[in-house]
């Protein structure tokens, strides 16, 4: 349960890490219901988001620089929780095609509206 007896400034703030969201478009959409191959046409309504803490960027300027740098990284990781079979993921793995495939949303304001501590497993 939430604790909603705090005031909204004093929910603690997560000092070290950002967020990127990767959120699927249509052509990742087309991609994965040509994977899955099973009779069912999943939409983007019913694709998740994948969301990664990473680091937590000064300027928009750096965290541009970083995911131009680090993008084929997020690419496979969302590749691979879709379809382990490497043979059916797109040869073209460049950055335009990921900024395609994905609308990328990126935040260093996340607050913890929860008291147990993060659990890593």
């Amino acid at each position: 349960m939430i604790d909603s007896n705090l005031e909204l400034d004093q929910y603690p703030q997560v000092s070290n890490r950002g967020v990127i969201q990767l959120v699927p478009k249509q052509l990742y959409a087309d991609w994965f219901n040509y994977t899955r191959n099973d009779g069912v046409n999943y939409t983007l309504n019913n694709l998740e988001t994948i969301s990664f803490l990473t680091h937590d960027f000064d300027t928009r300027m750096e965290f541009n620089d970083w995911l131009e740098t680090n993008f084929q990284l997020l690419f496979e990781i969302r590749l691979s929780y879709a379809c382990n079979d490497k043979c059916q993921w797109p040869e073209n793995r460049a950055f335009t095609v990921f900024k395609s495939w994905f609308d990328i949303i990126h935040s260093d304001l996340i607050l913890d509206l929860l008291t147990e501590p993060i659990k890593v497993i």
